[in-house]
Order: structure tokens, then C-alpha cells, then sequence
């Protein structure tokens, strides 16, 4: 059996010790069943937002020390990982991937999904009506503004990261649940524009698969979950894909 995962909204952190620990369990069971003789786990995606907030390669905490010893860990043991940023983890730089040995991928990238392909991205692109957050999103997204703050003392940085929190959590009290989600037209333009039926994304933290038959094609969106409480996930086979949780995943049982 032949599978990929995909993941995002990890948001981990040194104070965040159970989704740490989550996280850790889920490599380990990668790990496991890839080694099994009746698996194979052709790739680790994952679609921004592993980290709760990213100062800078030069900036690792002791979580991300112990998350890029477990996945590169995971690659030397023959499985692919691939990420995409978040918008909490925008900053993160070829450094820190080649520490994970992982690779890292544009906003929207197609993939080549058993034969189908798959548009996969954070998501954040997608939630057009929140048009505050898109402006702060393209201001932040420069080379200038990125060399800025990543030439201030890390000390700077780190209140600058909270300030944006402090600031964001204000700001989206002010905003309707709606606006906060993705644009359906937006999702279908982008969609078309690729040339896909099938989209994967993180960062609502609404898991879920939704589908929107146009000119009489299906097109699919499956939404990963955060791990803050019951993290889901999706499973992707050459026969189907699942929206799984955590616990799906590590409690099956395999033949060794």
C-alpha cells in the first residue's frame, strides 16, 4: 500500500508540550509503517504554519531543534518532506529546510497525486474577502520588508512577533467567521487557473471536504484540521483520499 500525508497548523512552540508531543508520535508512526513491508509512504507534505511563529533560522528555539532532528530523521529513512509556508512561519529559510532535509515549495504548487493532479497550499491565499489581512499578507511577503526584520536583534524580533499576535487576535474579534474562511470563487478561479479538480489547504482550521460541481465537474477541497485539539489530516492513496485524525492513524495496526 502506497501513501502520502498531508498536514498543517501545527503551531508548535516550547510551551505548546502537547502538540509537541502529538507531533513526535505522528513521525514515529510514519517511521513505523514505512519500515513495514506492506507500506510505502511516498511523501510528507507539509502546508505552513508547523511553528506558531518563526523569528528567523537563526532563531531556534528548542522545539525546532527537536522537530528538524525527527524529520530529518524521517527523510533519511526514505521519506520525502516537502513544505509550503504559513503565515505564521513565512520567515523560515532554506537554512532551517536543508536542517530538516526538506524541501521547500512555492505557495501553490501542483502535484502529481497517484496520476491526479493536486493543487496544495497554506490556504490564506484563498480568504480574499478579509482584505486587511491580504494587504498586511503582500506587505509581508517582500524581499525588503523580510530583510528588515531580519536584521533587528532577536530580542526585537520576539516582540515584534507578539505585538503581530496581540494585534491579529484583536482584529479578528472585530471580523465576521465568514470572512475569516476562503472565497468560494476565488478557490474555483484558482482552481481553474491550475488546471485541478482537486485542492488541499490548511489555515481555516476547519477540516473538511467540500465540493463544487461547475460546468458539470466536480471539484474537490479537503481542509486540514489544527492540532490544537483533535488534529486531522489527510491520507492520500492511489485508490482514495481521507480526511483522518491523529488517532486513526496511529492506532492502526500493521503486519510486521
Amino acid at each position: 500500500m502506497r501513501k502520502t500525508f498531508f498536514i498543517a497548523d501545527l503551531h508548535l512552540d516550547d510551551s505548546h508540550t502537547q502538540s509537541v508531543a502529538m507531533f513526535e508520535r505522528f513521525i514515529a508512526r510514519l517511521h513505523h509503517e514505512h519500515q513495514a513491508p506492506i507500506t510505502q509512504i511516498d511523501g510528507l507534505y507539509i502546508l505552513g504554519d508547523l511553528f506558531e511563529y518563526w523569528l528567523g533560522d537563526d532563531c531556534l528555539s528548542h522545539t525546532a531543534q527537536r522537530v528538524a532532528d525527527r524529520l530529518s530523521q524521517l527523510n533519511q529513512a526514505g521519506i520525502p518532506i516537502y513544505f509550503q509556508h504559513g503565515n505564521r512561519d513565512f520567515l523560515l529559510k532554506q537554512s532551517y529546510a536543508d536542517r530538516c532535509q526538506m524541501q521547500l515549495l512555492p505557495e501553490h504548487a501542483v502535484i502529481n497525486l497517484y496520476g491526479q493532479s493536486t493543487l496544495i497550499a497554506h490556504g490564506d491565499t484563498l480568504c480574499t474577502d478579509d482584505v486587511a489581512y491580504q494587504n498586511f499578507r503582500a506587505k509581508t511577503r517582500t524581499a525588503q520588508w523580510q530583510h528588515r526584520i531580519l536584521s533587528l536583534p532577536r530580542w526585537v524580533r520576539k516582540a515584534q512577533a507578539r505585538y503581530y499576535r496581540i494585534r491579529s487576535q484583536m482584529a479578528n474579534r472585530n471580523k465576521v467567521r465568514s470572512m475569516m474562511d476562503v472565497n468560494k470563487q476565488t478557490v474555483l478561479t484558482v482552481m481553474k487557473t491550475h488546471q485541478v479538480n482537486t485542492l488541499i489547504h490548511g489555515h481555516t482550521h476547519r477540516p473538511d471536504l467540500h465540493e463544487y460541481p461547475s460546468n458539470g465537474k466536480p471539484y474537490r477541497r479537503y481542509v486540514l484540521g489544527d492540532w490544537e485539539n483533535t488534529p486531522t489530516m489527510v491520507e492520500a492513496t492511489p485508490s482514495a483520499i481521507r480526511l483522518l485524525t491523529l488517532d486513526e492513524i496511529t492506532q492502526t495496526q500493521y503486519i510486521n
